[in-house]
């Protein structure tokens, strides 16, 4: 490829999203290569040839430059932050007599109709303001006064080329102070409607209203046991854990994510789920199934063979296919008698509201039969569609419970993956917004010198766009739902994504561009409408514009102890930031004792991550940051009590650190090499209340807490 062929490619690629190069963890800059630009703009734009792209992509970029005039504004959405209509830049042939905006509240059901929660705002402190603009005043929650007819705007002339002015509007923002919602924008110009799009007003920042220091504890669903015996998680175990924290003054309860995934196919795990729309079926308590007649008085599907113990490694892990299969068994049976009965007529069920929550909810199980293979299709439809109708019941019920109140659940902190399967729901039912054959993975870094390739595929931010970002608001809004702190996994997959055409090498992938300003809009306004509150997973290189804009727009940081360990204690805990959430570790992070104890660069070597090398030099740069820390400030209550009196927002504390667990709950990378998403906790959330290391460890970090929230 000739060197003006090659600037060519890469100026095509710039019109559609695609950085040319990027900057790796050393500060190198690494350029992308031209076949991984071919086939990127390829998936693009279905058009493109790819040996034309090869050999001549001028005459593409000749095309594009030929519409560069185009009369339609682009973005297609704008954002009115805190309610100021934004400016608008256009190309215009021709003289502009007058301009006028026109702005209608949008009464769609997938906008402003369906936006409102639920579930009950709690003391979490994100409670409207006084602003009437964050207030919600009509049935649907919002003021009756928010439709605009015409607003005039002000012209100003940027430049001039070839004939064409570009020109930027300024819309009269004395006669329209936005209140928050979607609003349909239509732009007449000399008389003649010229544009129609979108405008998104939400609030500028979203940070909590109160000094409040609060803290939690995490533990995946499918690790925690209400009794010795349980199998696997519940619903209602979650509401129990959730209770228990309450009960030692915490304020949240976190878990992974409980989206439904393919069980029967042996995926497991909680970042590739069959949708973002739907609930986890395998986390339903069988005994307390909605309007069944023949429940029982226990769960005989979740027994276990035997308790987890160190001794047992076997039994320490799920067995999913045996308790899938029991479940499913149980549920199927309950739905034939749901459906034979006519029960999904009587309002008095909530099938109903059901249906009008979860409209989707009957196209996702005709898919889950389609996919299965079960002959039987209608009886699978209806597994799936009783089964999503139970976890309605049952989280609205978790969901309920919780709250400021001593004697109700902590809140729950959900995490939102930022991919799905490839061969989900979510793909199958919107395939015009997903790439063909392009994979989202992560640059190669310390952890994974080749790169990573994280097997779910990219969203089309054009076709996203074209959309209005439905599939990305309404995901978020299953979330907001139920979940009043939800952490955004990759939240820097909001700015770009790293993109993996098949065939490509992890190491040669691209970066794909997003319109970060209208993303971060839409999570601003779900999470103001629904009293939620919003981290953002920036662990690692992430660009200062990302973390720039959680700051202007009020999302919370992460602050992992090993990720930021000096040399010693004071150096350590000043670095931690108060707009964060401070934790001794994540979900792809060893527990506290195998990281102190370097039993985590053990497992690294053994799992055949780690060279012999390697491991040497880490062993000693691991004993150079611990060398100054004497052995009391490495016990767990005195690192708690840190964080407690650190000014961090959030505290969450990983249930199997309290009883010196070593076993993490997933080593990134690994397959074969160790059961990922498997481990159930050594202790019950009977033992474990019980326990007086536990009950200790929870009381420092909690008095903690609260002198800190006190000054």
């Amino acid at each position: 490829m000739t060197t003006s062929t090659s600037s060519a490619l890469r100026a095509l690629a710039r019109t559609h999203g695609l950085r040319a190069s990027y900057e790796n963890n050393d500060g190198e800059t690494v350029w992308t290569p031209p076949a991984t630009l071919i086939r990127m703009l390829h998936a693009l734009n279905p058009a493109f040839s790819p040996a034309q792209l090869e050999i001549n992509p001028e005459r593409y970029l000749e095309q594009i430059s030929s519409r560069r005039y185009d009369r339609t504004p682009a973005p297609q959405t704008w954002v009115a932050w805190n309610g100021t209509l934004p400016d608008i830049d256009l190309w215009w042939s021709g003289e502009i007599e007058g301009v006028v905006l026109s702005l209608t509240f949008s009464t769609n059901d997938v906008d402003n109709k369906r936006a409102s929660s639920p579930r009950k705002r709690g003391s979490f402190g994100n409670e409207s303001s006084e602003d009437p603009r964050l207030r919600g005043d009509d049935e649907n929650g919002w003021e009756a006064e928010n439709t605009i007819s015409e607003i005039p705007c002000a012209l100003k002339i940027l430049r001039t080329r070839d004939g064409h002015t570009r020109y930027r509007l300024q819309p009269d923002t004395k006669k329209a102070a936005l209140s928050f919602g979607y609003y349909d924008a239509a732009l007449r110009i000399n008389g003649r409607e010229t544009f129609r799009g979108q405008i998104i007003s939400a609030p500028l920042n979203i940070r909590r209203k109160d000094d409040r220091k609060l803290w939690g504890a995490f533990a995946p669903l499918y690790a925690l046991r209400r009794h010795p015996d349980s199998a696997i998680g519940t619903y209602p175990d979650l509401q129990q854990a959730g209770r228990a924290i309450r009960k030692h003054g915490g304020d949240l309860i976190g878990t992974l994510p409980l989206l439904p995934v393919f069980y029967d196919r042996g995926d497991i795990s909680p970042y590739s789920p069959v949708s973002r729309f739907f609930w986890n079926e395998i986390y339903l308590d069988t005994a307390a199934l909605p309007f069944d007649d023949e429940k029982p008085e226990t769960e005989p599907e979740n027994v276990a063979s035997s308790s987890p113990s160190v001794q047992d490694e076997d039994a320490l892990y799920i067995d999913y296919p045996k308790i899938y299969t029991a479940k499913k068994s149980r549920i199927s049976a309950a739905a034939q008698r749901f459906f034979a009965a006519r029960r999904h007529e009587d309002p008095k069920t909530r099938y109903p509201e059901f249906l009008e929550e979860y409209p989707l909810a009957p196209r996702y199980a005709r898919f889950r039969a389609e996919v299965s293979s079960n002959p039987d299709k209608d009886a699978e439809t209806r597994f799936h569609l009783y089964a999503q109708y139970a976890c309605f019941m049952q989280t609205r019920v978790l969901s309920l419970d919780a709250g400021g109140a001593h004697d109700q659940a902590a809140e729950l902190y959900l995490d939102y993956p930022v991919g799905v399967h490839p061969d989900g729901f979510d793909a199958h039912a919107f395939p015009d917004l997903f790439l063909q054959n392009v994979n989202v993975g992560a640059p190669p870094d310390a952890l994974a010198a080749s790169g990573q390739d994280w097997g779910f595929r990219a969203l089309h931010p054009q076709k996203l766009a074209d959309q209005r970002y439905v599939y990305f608001r309404d995901t978020l809004r299953h979330y907001f739902r139920f979940a009043r702190l939800v952490r955004l996994d990759h939240v820097m997959g909001l700015y770009r994504l790293y993109c993996l055409p098949h065939g490509i090498p992890q190491t040669e992938g691209a970066y794909l561009m997003f319109p970060f300003e209208t993303m971060l809009a839409i999570v601003c306004l779900e999470a103001h409408l629904h009293g939620a509150t919003v981290i953002g997973e920036d662990l690692g290189t992430v660009p200062r514009t990302v973390r720039k804009a959680m700051d202007r727009h009020g999302l919370y940081r992460m602050w992992i102890w090993p990720f930021e360990l000096q040399t010693t204690p004071g150096a350590t805990y000043r670095t931690i930031p108060a707009g964060a959430i401070a934790a001794l570790n994540t979900h792809d992070v060893f527990p506290y004792r195998a990281f102190i104890d370097c039993l985590d660069l053990e497992a690294w070597r053994t799992a055949g991550m780690m060279s012999l090398p390697a491991l040497d030099a880490a062993l000693k740069a691991r004993q150079k940051q611990l060398h100054s820390w004497k052995s009391r400030d490495l016990k767990l209550t005195d690192v708690l009590a840190q964080l407690g009196r650190s000014p961090a927002t959030f505290v969450m504390v990983n249930f199997e650190d309290l009883w010196g667990e070593t076993r993490p709950q997933n080593m990134p990378g690994t397959t074969h090499q160790y059961r990922n998403w498997q481990k159930r906790f050594l202790l019950s959330i009977d033992d474990w209340q019980q326990n007086a290391d536990v009950a200790e460890a929870l009381s420092i970090l909690d008095r903690n807490r609260k002198k800190r929230g006190s000054q």
